[in-house]
């Protein structure tokens, strides 16, 4: 369902031309934030990415992407 969501959202936008990384944040050892730019046709959209790691292995916990540039912080 959140790959058919993406998919149709991107839609809006163009096609992708390029991506900036713009932060990362580490919250302890296991916790990690990646902020990113997807640079777009008509517009570009931030891409959050949460990944947690529990025990031994990394996995994403997390994604938000949206066109509002406020969660650039």
């Amino acid at each position: 369902m959140l790959k058919r969501q993406t998919k149709n959202g991107l839609l809006l936008y163009g096609r992708v031309l390029g991506y900036d990384l713009i932060k990362e944040q580490k919250y302890g050892s296991s916790i990690v934030r990646l902020v990113y730019v997807l640079k777009s046709q008509k517009a570009p959209t931030v891409w959050e990415f949460y990944f947690y790691k529990p025990g031994d292995r990394w996995f994403l916990a997390n994604i938000n992407f949206n066109d509002r540039f406020r969660h650039l912080r």
